[in-house]
């Protein structure tokens, strides 16, 4: 039975106990936004940002939100004199004050509440508070009351926030130009946009500007401000500019213009309140002076694939295509079919899909659109099982393009059907000649990998060891492929019993490709065949013991830290405005010299205040550029931060019920939904462990909650006990086997049970390569990644994730059919 040791080896890492917010700790409570977390009172207060800046010791890099201070505030840090450090405080500026409930009204974006939350506190004269407090307090209740439309109450708390000095004075002042807009009153529009000095919020300054030059009658001058606006802008303000500059186009008598943009609107915000008031007014343009129509079927149909609702695509198109000729309207008709076929491949019903792609074959002008339909109807046809209609689909398409990158795709897939037709020997000439024409092409390391197997699957491991040896650059550029070739090499020549050969090139694996999905195999057998050589490789390759480095971010390089860009987003964020803060903060790292090093500061900042799915996909971006196994415990630190354990509280309680080791659940979760909570996919997968809702309430019991509906998968503390509870199953199910768990979390049990069955006495190692869901077997080598880097980077024990490779599949699942 195999099984993993972390369970009583892991380190409390990145999981402080003061951390940022629910994202790390899994207490929070669900607001009215999906993905938007309430932050508990102690997560936040006592956090602080530890700033290395030279010579400066002891002395905070930024002032407070107000610039007086009565003695109270952050002064000399909290590590006194004697720190090393200067502090810049990341805790919510109002946690642990007299207006602590009125902020968390404000976070729950309960705008009527805070309203009165702030007020009362303000006015109560027995209520001790900071000035800086009070300041704080001032510029949430103006943004409340902003967003609960009390509009000439919200300009004139922004305005009495900006008269005093403040980082956020220009925030408040185009916060005040936006509520005077909406009374509207021209005066204070003009003089709060007149006020401004810093250039913070370029987009937002130039809708408002647009908005003042409409209000004065300049329609002909506010087009450009919303172009401008439309250009930096989303949400809200995107849709605000979009709406407002079609009615300065109708005003100037742009009719078809303002029709366009209207229509526009509506196509992409249909549900929102702008969407409504631009159909309304859309509607409304006399007939004779707008375009005939306001819809059109095939953009409604493209918005729809857009937004995964092909069942209404195709039957939108089905009534366009009643209409649309050939020979009348033949790009309408041959765009229209595409996406026939487009929406049937996203529904998976391949076979009608190739109806589609076949009818704009040889029909239609446009190469790229032939190309396409070729190249995925070659794929729907080889799904539908019609495998000779594939393979004159990708020869046409060799003919037609054979200088496009998708000739060498054809080539691969045509030896692939080849393949599973038992035309073993037409498929190597197929791959040869692939090879021949594009030694460089995408798909050289897959056929380079299609030729060893054939030797290999047969036996013949001399061959498939000569054929490795005879190929230097074998192309293997991405996760799925680096050191394929040499690890199952090294294989052969384990059963050539070469032992030292073996090992010599499973040492190579592990050292040229860091914490790849290969590495993790190669130490897998590496820990068979010579264990103790495993165990010093291991700790040369691991020479430092584990560190705590719990919220502690040094600012690098040093001048960032000073730059009022850096200071105004620290600000933002201890008031909880943290999608301004990020527009600061970014502005802060384009400005610095070192922008890597930059970078990873702010990775480390996102990850500290919560942001968690921002912080590590910038870390993971910027840690797999070059991977390589930690040097230094700042190295462990960032790749802590490209894989991070947020809801960490969550996470361990349901580890520990459904007898799981947390990393599984981290890996699933990472590579599901990215630590997104509000996440929803095509299929309508909800949440962080992206489950269906069926299989969420078969689960419930299991998992100890109440019967889900579609709202509560996007609640972390529903979520997680239910995917883990639906891993536990597998685990079950599978011997504990991680791989067959994440094959089995993507595939579906009863795909892994087939191929079990069908293919599982085959080692777990080619077992995994065999999977023929392309998404699954990708699926699976990268979680199993995910899940060893985890191991690797929070546990004392660096190979906790490794297992026997050369197992055969059906033995380390423990499966003895259904």
């Amino acid at each position: 039975m195999w099984s993993s040791q972390a369970a009583s080896r892991i380190v409390n890492f990145a999981a402080n106990p003061i951390a940022a917010n629910p994202m790390r700790t899994g207490s929070g409570t669900a607001s009215s936004r999906p993905g938007k977390w309430r932050v508990e009172p102690v997560t936040r207060l006592l956090l602080a940002l530890m700033v290395w800046v030279g010579g400066c010791v002891g002395k905070s890099v930024t002032e407070p939100a107000h610039a007086e201070s009565n003695g109270e505030g952050h002064q000399d840090g909290e590590g006194g004199a004697d720190s090393p450090f200067p502090i810049v405080d990341l805790s919510l500026s109002l946690e642990g004050s007299p207006y602590a409930e009125a902020a968390r009204d404000w976070e729950q974006e309960d705008w009527g509440s805070a309203v009165d939350a702030f007020r009362a506190v303000s006015n109560d004269p027995s209520v001790v508070v900071t000035e800086d407090q009070r300041q704080s307090a001032l510029l949430l209740l103006g943004l409340s009351q902003l967003r609960a439309d009390q509009f000439s109450d919200a300009a004139a708390t922004l305005e009495s926030f900006a008269a005093t000095p403040s980082v956020l004075r220009d925030y408040a002042l185009l916060s005040a130009a936006d509520a005077a807009s909406r009374v509207p009153d021209v005066t204070t529009m003009q003089r709060c946009l007149e006020g401004l000095q810093d250039g913070v919020l370029p987009a937002y300054r130039a809708l408002l500007e647009a908005l003042l030059a409409v209000e004065q009658g300049d329609h002909q001058g506010a087009v450009p401000l919303f172009d401008e606006a439309m250009a930096g802008s989303t949400g809200r303000n995107l849709r605000r500019a979009m709406l407002m500059r079609a009615r300065s186009l109708l005003a100037l008598e742009k009719v078809e213009e303002a029709a366009g943009g209207f229509r526009a609107l509506v196509e992409a915000f249909p549900s929102t309140k702008e969407g409504r008031s631009a159909r309304r007014e859309l509607d409304a343009i006399p007939s004779a002076t707008k375009p005939a129509t306001t819809k059109d079927p095939l953009v409604e149909a493209q918005a729809l694939f857009g937004r995964h609702r092909s069942d209404e695509a195709i039957a939108k198109l089905e009534g366009l295509l009643k209409t649309t000729k050939l020979e009348t309207s033949p790009e309408r008709w041959c765009e229209a079919n595409m996406l026939m076929g487009k929406s049937y491949t996203k529904l998976r019903k391949h076979d009608k899909a190739a109806v589609y792609y076949d009818l704009v074959v040889g029909s239609c002008a446009d190469a790229d659109l032939e190309l396409k339909a070729l190249y995925n109807g070659g794929r729907a046809h080889w799904n539908a099982n019609e495998p000779q209609k594939a393979i004159d689909q990708f020869e046409a398409l060799i003919a037609a393009f054979p200088e496009h990158s998708y000739a060498d795709d054809a080539y691969l897939y045509i030896a692939r059907i080849q393949d599973e037709q038992g035309k073993a020997q037409d498929a190597e000439r197929t791959l040869l000649t692939q090879l021949r024409q594009y030694p460089e092409g995408d798909m050289a390391k897959d056929a380079h990998w299609l030729l060893f197997l054939r030797y290999y699957r047969s036996g013949d491991y001399a061959a498939a060891a000569q054929y490795a040896e005879s190929v230097k650059d074998r192309r293997e550029d991405d996760l799925y492929s680096r050191g394929r070739v040499d690890y199952f090499h090294g294989r052969a020549l384990e059963h050539l019993k070469k032992p030292a050969e073996a090992q010599a090139l499973f040492e190579a694996v592990i050292e040229a490709q860091p914490l790849s999905y290969y590495a993790l195999l190669s130490l897998g057998r590496l820990k068979v065949i010579a264990p103790k050589d495993a165990e010093a490789f291991i700790a040369r390759l691991r020479e430092f013991p584990f560190v705590e480095r719990g919220m502690m971010v040094e600012v690098r390089p040093v001048e960032m830290a000073t730059s009022a860009d850096f200071v105004r987003g620290i600000e933002l964020l201890r008031l909880g405005l943290d999608d301004w803060a990020e527009v600061e903060l970014e502005k802060a790292v384009a400005a610095a010299a070192d922008k890597e090093t930059a970078n990873w500061t702010l990775a480390a900042i996102l990850n500290a205040v919560g942001s968690v799915p921002r912080s590590h996909r910038m870390a993971a971006q910027m840690a797999t550029l070059n991977p390589r196994y930690f040097t230094s415990a700042d190295e462990q630190a960032q790749w802590a931060l490209a894989y991070p354990r947020p809801f960490l509280e969550l996470v361990e309680h349901a580890a520990q019920k459904q007898g799981l080791a947390k990393e599984i659940i981290y890996s699933i979760m990472r590579e599901e939904s990215g630590f997104e909570p509000g996440i929803e996919s095509w299929a309508n997968a909800r949440g962080l462990m992206q489950l269906m809702l069926p299989t969420a309430q078969s689960l419930a019991t299991q998992a100890g909650v109440d019967k889900p509906d579609e709202a509560a998968l996007f609640v972390p503390s529903t979520a997680i006990p239910l995917g883990s509870a639906y891993l536990s199953k597998l685990s079950k199910t599978y011997n504990q086997h991680p791989a067959f768990i994440i094959a089995g979390y993507n595939g579906g049990q009863g795909n892994v049970n087939r191929w079990l069955q069908d293919f599982g006495d085959s080692s777990l190692d080619l077992w995994v390569e065999q999977i023929p869901f392309g998404q699954t077997r990708d699926y699976t080598k990268r979680v199993l990644t995910t899940y060893w880097r985890y191991g690797w980077i929070y546990n004392e024990v660096a190979d906790m994730a490794v297992f026997d490779p050369s197992i055969p599949a059906r033995e380390a699942a423990a499966f003895v059919g259904e």
